[in-house]
Protein backbone atom coordinates (compact mmCIF):
# COMPACT_ATOMS: atom_id res chain seq x y z
CA UNK A 1 0.00 0.00 0.00
CA UNK A 2 2.94 2.31 0.84
CA UNK A 3 3.99 2.13 -2.93
CA UNK A 4 1.50 2.60 -4.07
CA UNK A 5 0.95 5.81 -2.61
CA UNK A 6 4.18 6.57 -3.94
CA UNK A 7 3.20 5.87 -7.32
CA UNK A 8 0.50 7.81 -6.80
CA UNK A 9 2.10 10.88 -6.23
CA UNK A 10 4.63 10.12 -8.56
CA UNK A 11 1.69 10.61 -11.18
CA UNK A 12 0.03 13.11 -9.45
CA UNK A 13 3.80 15.32 -9.71
CA UNK A 14 4.30 13.97 -13.85
CA UNK A 15 0.74 15.15 -13.97
CA UNK A 16 0.67 18.46 -12.59
CA UNK A 17 4.12 19.58 -13.66
CA UNK A 18 2.90 19.03 -17.17
CA UNK A 19 -0.43 20.77 -16.59
CA UNK A 20 2.12 23.75 -14.95
CA UNK A 21 4.50 24.13 -17.51
CA UNK A 22 1.80 24.50 -20.17
CA UNK A 23 -0.44 27.07 -18.06
CA UNK A 24 2.69 28.82 -17.30
CA UNK A 25 3.80 29.07 -21.06
CA UNK A 26 0.81 30.73 -21.88
CA UNK A 27 0.46 33.07 -19.26
CA UNK A 28 4.26 33.96 -19.31
CA UNK A 29 3.02 34.92 -22.94
CA UNK A 30 0.26 36.82 -22.41
CA UNK A 31 1.76 38.84 -20.08
CA UNK A 32 4.82 39.48 -21.93
CA UNK A 33 2.19 40.94 -24.85
CA UNK A 34 0.64 43.03 -22.69
CA UNK A 35 3.40 44.00 -21.17
CA UNK A 36 4.80 45.56 -24.36
CA UNK A 37 1.45 46.44 -25.96
CA UNK A 38 1.13 48.57 -22.98
CA UNK A 39 4.63 49.90 -23.45
CA UNK A 40 3.83 51.25 -27.05
CA UNK A 41 -0.26 51.79 -26.66
CA UNK A 42 0.26 55.81 -26.85
CA UNK A 43 2.45 55.45 -30.33
CA UNK A 44 0.14 52.56 -31.91
CA UNK A 45 -3.26 54.58 -31.20
CA UNK A 46 -5.46 55.54 -34.12
CA UNK A 47 -3.21 53.32 -36.60
CA UNK A 48 -6.09 51.30 -37.82
CA UNK A 49 -6.71 51.71 -41.56
CA UNK A 50 -10.59 51.52 -41.92
CA UNK A 51 -10.77 52.54 -45.44
CA UNK A 52 -10.73 49.08 -46.64
CA UNK A 53 -13.84 48.36 -48.97
CA UNK A 54 -15.92 45.20 -47.94
CA UNK A 55 -14.62 43.62 -51.65
CA UNK A 56 -11.02 44.21 -50.62
CA UNK A 57 -11.40 42.96 -47.22
CA UNK A 58 -12.98 39.72 -48.42
CA UNK A 59 -10.06 39.13 -50.73
CA UNK A 60 -7.60 40.03 -48.04
CA UNK A 61 -9.51 37.26 -46.01
CA UNK A 62 -9.52 34.55 -48.37
CA UNK A 63 -5.80 35.08 -49.22
CA UNK A 64 -5.01 34.73 -45.60
CA UNK A 65 -7.14 31.62 -45.61
CA UNK A 66 -5.49 30.11 -48.02
CA UNK A 67 -1.80 30.93 -46.92
CA UNK A 68 -3.01 29.98 -43.14
CA UNK A 69 -4.04 26.40 -44.94
CA UNK A 70 -0.89 26.01 -46.73
CA UNK A 71 1.26 27.20 -43.48
CA UNK A 72 -1.05 25.16 -41.18
CA UNK A 73 -2.08 21.60 -42.76
CA UNK A 74 -5.20 21.26 -41.18
CA UNK A 75 -4.02 22.12 -37.56
CA UNK A 76 -4.59 25.59 -37.14
CA UNK A 77 -1.80 25.94 -33.90
CA UNK A 78 -0.04 22.41 -34.07
CA UNK A 79 0.59 22.54 -38.22
CA UNK A 80 2.30 26.03 -37.70
CA UNK A 81 4.38 24.71 -34.02
CA UNK A 82 5.54 22.38 -36.31
CA UNK A 83 6.63 24.81 -39.47
CA UNK A 84 8.19 27.42 -36.96
CA UNK A 85 10.05 24.68 -35.39
CA UNK A 86 11.84 24.04 -38.84
CA UNK A 87 10.03 20.32 -39.24
CA UNK A 88 10.20 19.00 -42.75
CA UNK A 89 7.19 16.75 -42.04
CA UNK A 90 3.70 17.61 -41.97
CA UNK A 91 1.16 18.35 -38.87
CA UNK A 92 -0.58 14.90 -39.73
CA UNK A 93 2.61 12.75 -40.03
CA UNK A 94 4.26 13.98 -36.57
CA UNK A 95 0.80 13.46 -35.07
CA UNK A 96 0.65 9.76 -36.35
CA UNK A 97 4.73 8.96 -35.67
CA UNK A 98 3.86 10.40 -32.23
CA UNK A 99 1.19 8.56 -31.31
CA UNK A 100 2.80 5.42 -32.96
CA UNK A 101 5.72 5.95 -31.15
CA UNK A 102 3.58 6.58 -27.82
CA UNK A 103 1.59 3.58 -28.29
CA UNK A 104 4.77 1.37 -28.87
CA UNK A 105 6.02 2.80 -25.22
CA UNK A 106 2.94 2.67 -23.14
CA UNK A 107 2.15 -1.33 -24.24
CA UNK A 108 5.62 -2.52 -24.23
CA UNK A 109 5.56 -2.52 -20.00
CA UNK A 110 2.39 -4.54 -19.99
CA UNK A 111 3.43 -7.69 -22.18
CA UNK A 112 7.03 -7.53 -20.94
CA UNK A 113 6.53 -6.24 -16.87
CA UNK A 114 3.09 -7.13 -15.91
CA UNK A 115 4.65 -10.95 -14.69
CA UNK A 116 7.11 -9.18 -12.31
CA UNK A 117 5.35 -5.91 -11.11
CA UNK A 118 1.62 -6.84 -11.28
CA UNK A 119 -0.42 -2.93 -10.95
CA UNK A 120 2.85 -1.29 -11.44
CA UNK A 121 3.57 -1.96 -15.01
CA UNK A 122 -0.14 -1.07 -15.51
CA UNK A 123 0.46 1.95 -13.94
CA UNK A 124 4.17 2.48 -15.50
CA UNK A 125 2.34 2.44 -18.89
CA UNK A 126 -0.25 5.15 -17.87
CA UNK A 127 2.12 7.28 -16.80
CA UNK A 128 4.35 6.82 -20.34
CA UNK A 129 1.00 6.82 -21.85
CA UNK A 130 0.94 10.90 -21.12
CA UNK A 131 4.92 11.42 -20.97
CA UNK A 132 5.53 10.80 -24.52
CA UNK A 133 3.42 13.23 -25.88
CA UNK A 134 4.17 15.71 -23.25
CA UNK A 135 7.71 15.48 -23.89
CA UNK A 136 7.29 15.30 -27.68
CA UNK A 137 5.42 18.44 -27.37
CA UNK A 138 8.18 19.90 -24.52
CA UNK A 139 10.72 19.29 -27.44
CA UNK A 140 8.54 20.75 -30.20
CA UNK A 141 8.39 24.62 -27.94
CA UNK A 142 11.84 23.88 -27.45
CA UNK A 143 13.40 23.60 -31.12
CA UNK A 144 10.58 26.51 -31.45
CA UNK A 145 12.51 28.85 -28.90
CA UNK A 146 15.77 27.59 -30.67
CA UNK A 147 15.04 29.33 -34.14
CA UNK A 148 13.36 32.11 -32.23
CA UNK A 149 16.61 32.69 -30.79
CA UNK A 150 18.52 32.29 -34.57
CA UNK A 151 15.70 34.50 -36.11
CA UNK A 152 16.53 37.47 -32.90
CA UNK A 153 20.13 37.03 -34.16
CA UNK A 154 19.67 37.33 -37.93
CA UNK A 155 17.02 39.82 -37.27
CA UNK A 156 19.36 42.75 -36.67
CA UNK A 157 21.57 42.01 -39.46
CA UNK A 158 18.81 41.64 -41.32
CA UNK A 159 17.40 44.89 -40.65
CA UNK A 160 20.71 46.70 -41.45
CA UNK A 161 20.43 45.09 -44.73
CA UNK A 162 16.86 46.42 -45.37
CA UNK A 163 18.25 49.96 -44.45
CA UNK A 164 20.99 49.60 -46.66
CA UNK A 165 18.45 48.50 -49.45
CA UNK A 166 16.76 51.58 -48.98
CA UNK A 167 18.86 53.97 -48.91
CA UNK A 168 20.03 52.46 -52.23
CA UNK A 169 16.49 53.70 -53.19
CA UNK A 170 14.79 50.20 -53.15
CA UNK A 171 11.02 50.16 -51.60
CA UNK A 172 10.08 48.95 -48.28
CA UNK A 173 8.99 46.06 -50.29
CA UNK A 174 11.91 45.07 -52.53
CA UNK A 175 14.26 45.37 -49.11
CA UNK A 176 11.91 42.33 -47.30
CA UNK A 177 12.39 40.49 -50.84
CA UNK A 178 16.55 40.90 -50.60
CA UNK A 179 16.35 39.93 -47.25
CA UNK A 180 14.03 37.41 -47.65
CA UNK A 181 16.39 35.69 -51.22
CA UNK A 182 19.79 35.98 -49.61
CA UNK A 183 19.90 35.05 -45.97
CA UNK A 184 19.40 32.05 -44.54
CA UNK A 185 16.39 29.98 -42.34
CA UNK A 186 14.81 31.29 -40.28
CA UNK A 187 14.87 34.65 -41.20
CA UNK A 188 14.20 34.13 -45.17
CA UNK A 189 11.33 31.62 -44.53
CA UNK A 190 9.55 34.84 -42.44
CA UNK A 191 10.84 37.43 -44.46
CA UNK A 192 9.56 35.79 -47.41
CA UNK A 193 6.20 34.80 -45.97
CA UNK A 194 5.66 38.48 -45.49
CA UNK A 195 6.89 39.58 -48.78
CA UNK A 196 4.00 37.09 -49.93
CA UNK A 197 1.44 38.12 -48.11
CA UNK A 198 2.42 41.72 -49.17
CA UNK A 199 2.65 41.06 -52.74
CA UNK A 200 -1.05 39.33 -52.77
CA UNK A 201 -2.50 42.58 -51.18
CA UNK A 202 -2.81 42.15 -47.33
CA UNK A 203 -2.69 45.45 -46.09
CA UNK A 204 0.54 46.53 -44.39
CA UNK A 205 -1.06 46.90 -40.86
CA UNK A 206 -2.57 43.29 -40.97
CA UNK A 207 0.59 41.35 -42.26
CA UNK A 208 2.75 43.03 -39.70
CA UNK A 209 0.71 42.27 -37.26
CA UNK A 210 0.27 38.75 -38.45
CA UNK A 211 4.58 38.62 -38.96
CA UNK A 212 4.75 39.38 -34.55
CA UNK A 213 1.87 36.38 -33.85
CA UNK A 214 3.67 33.80 -36.15
CA UNK A 215 6.94 33.97 -34.23
CA UNK A 216 6.78 34.45 -30.27
CA UNK A 217 10.36 36.83 -30.59
CA UNK A 218 10.02 40.08 -28.01
CA UNK A 219 12.06 42.31 -30.67
CA UNK A 220 8.83 41.83 -33.68
CA UNK A 221 6.58 43.96 -31.95
CA UNK A 222 8.91 46.60 -31.59
CA UNK A 223 9.76 46.04 -35.08
CA UNK A 224 6.07 46.24 -36.52
CA UNK A 225 5.21 49.67 -34.53
CA UNK A 226 8.35 51.21 -35.64
CA UNK A 227 7.03 50.97 -38.95
CA UNK A 228 3.03 51.64 -38.13
CA UNK A 229 4.60 55.05 -36.77
CA UNK A 230 6.59 56.03 -39.42
CA UNK A 231 4.07 54.82 -42.16
CA UNK A 232 1.64 57.34 -40.19
CA UNK A 233 4.04 60.00 -39.77
CA UNK A 234 5.20 60.01 -43.35
CA UNK A 235 9.04 59.04 -41.78
CA UNK A 236 12.03 57.77 -43.78
CA UNK A 237 12.17 54.03 -42.60
CA UNK A 238 15.99 53.90 -43.58
CA UNK A 239 17.06 55.23 -40.43
CA UNK A 240 14.60 54.27 -38.19
CA UNK A 241 15.71 50.46 -39.35
CA UNK A 242 19.62 51.11 -38.36
CA UNK A 243 18.44 52.12 -34.93
CA UNK A 244 16.44 49.14 -34.67
CA UNK A 245 19.29 47.17 -35.51
CA UNK A 246 21.69 48.40 -33.15
CA UNK A 247 18.44 47.98 -30.51
CA UNK A 248 17.82 44.73 -31.58
CA UNK A 249 21.63 43.38 -31.62
CA UNK A 250 22.50 45.14 -28.03
CA UNK A 251 18.82 42.98 -26.84
CA UNK A 252 20.25 39.94 -28.04
CA UNK A 253 23.48 40.00 -26.54
CA UNK A 254 21.68 40.79 -23.39
CA UNK A 255 18.86 38.55 -23.33
CA UNK A 256 22.12 36.00 -23.78
CA UNK A 257 23.38 37.32 -19.97
CA UNK A 258 20.15 36.43 -18.64
CA UNK A 259 19.61 33.49 -20.41
CA UNK A 260 22.70 32.29 -18.72
CA UNK A 261 21.51 33.50 -15.30
CA UNK A 262 18.17 31.85 -15.89
CA UNK A 263 20.20 28.03 -16.88
CA UNK A 264 21.98 28.35 -14.21
CA UNK A 265 19.24 29.49 -11.18
CA UNK A 266 17.10 26.19 -13.08
CA UNK A 267 19.53 23.99 -12.75
CA UNK A 268 19.19 24.59 -9.03
CA UNK A 269 15.85 24.54 -8.84
CA UNK A 270 16.10 20.59 -10.85
CA UNK A 271 18.65 19.33 -8.23
CA UNK A 272 15.96 20.97 -4.81
CA UNK A 273 12.98 19.38 -7.07
CA UNK A 274 14.88 16.02 -7.81
CA UNK A 275 16.39 15.69 -4.31
CA UNK A 276 13.14 14.59 -2.47
CA UNK A 277 11.91 11.99 -5.16
CA UNK A 278 15.07 10.24 -4.56
CA UNK A 279 15.26 10.00 -1.09
CA UNK A 280 11.85 9.05 -0.38
CA UNK A 281 12.10 6.02 -2.29
CA UNK A 282 15.20 5.08 -0.75
CA UNK A 283 14.00 5.68 2.94
CA UNK A 284 11.17 3.14 2.06
CA UNK A 285 13.21 0.46 0.76
CA UNK A 286 15.30 0.77 3.72
CA UNK A 287 12.63 1.13 6.42
CA UNK A 288 9.13 0.48 5.38
CA UNK A 289 8.03 -0.50 8.75
CA UNK A 290 8.51 3.15 9.56
CA UNK A 291 6.93 4.28 6.18
CA UNK A 292 3.84 2.02 6.23
CA UNK A 293 2.76 2.82 9.93
CA UNK A 294 3.49 6.79 9.54
CA UNK A 295 0.71 6.63 6.81
CA UNK A 296 -1.79 4.40 9.08
CA UNK A 297 -1.19 7.00 11.63
CA UNK A 298 -4.68 7.67 12.44
CA UNK A 299 -6.21 10.07 14.96
CA UNK A 300 -9.54 8.52 15.38
CA UNK A 301 -11.39 8.98 11.68
CA UNK A 302 -8.83 11.28 10.70
CA UNK A 303 -5.98 9.66 8.76
CA UNK A 304 -3.26 12.46 10.42
CA UNK A 305 0.02 10.51 8.11
CA UNK A 306 -1.81 10.79 4.97
CA UNK A 307 -2.83 14.18 5.48
CA UNK A 308 0.66 15.09 6.42
CA UNK A 309 2.03 13.46 3.74
CA UNK A 310 -0.91 15.38 0.87
CA UNK A 311 0.26 18.93 3.08
CA UNK A 312 3.84 18.32 2.39
CA UNK A 313 3.17 17.43 -1.26
CA UNK A 314 0.92 20.19 -1.48
CA UNK A 315 3.99 22.81 0.11
CA UNK A 316 6.61 21.12 -2.33
CA UNK A 317 4.46 21.90 -4.94
CA UNK A 318 3.65 25.50 -4.25
CA UNK A 319 7.66 26.29 -3.35
CA UNK A 320 8.78 24.35 -6.92
CA UNK A 321 6.70 27.09 -8.33
CA UNK A 322 7.56 29.80 -6.44
CA UNK A 323 11.47 29.03 -6.98
CA UNK A 324 10.56 28.84 -11.03
CA UNK A 325 8.05 32.24 -11.13
CA UNK A 326 11.17 33.82 -8.95
CA UNK A 327 13.93 32.61 -11.94
CA UNK A 328 12.03 33.53 -14.77
CA UNK A 329 11.15 37.29 -13.04
CA UNK A 330 14.60 37.41 -14.17
CA UNK A 331 13.20 37.83 -17.81
CA UNK A 332 10.68 40.33 -17.17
Amino acid sequence: MGMLEIGGLIFLALVGGIAAKMFLDIQQKEYTDDRMRQTFAAQSKGMEDDSASSEFSEYQESVLEHIDGRINDGFPILGEKIVHAGYRIKAFQWCGMIFLITLVVAILPIFFLQSTFGIWAIVFSVVLFILVPAIAYFILNMHIGQRVSIFDEQFGVGLDVMSASMKAGGTFMSSIRFVAEGSEAPLSNEMGLLSTELGLGTDMNTALDRFRQRLPSKNLLIFVIAIKVANQTGASLAPILTTLSQVIVERFRLQGLINIAISENMVGICILAAFPWLIIPLLAFAWPEAYVEFFKWNLGAIPIGKAIGFIAFCWYCFGVFVMYKTVKAIDT
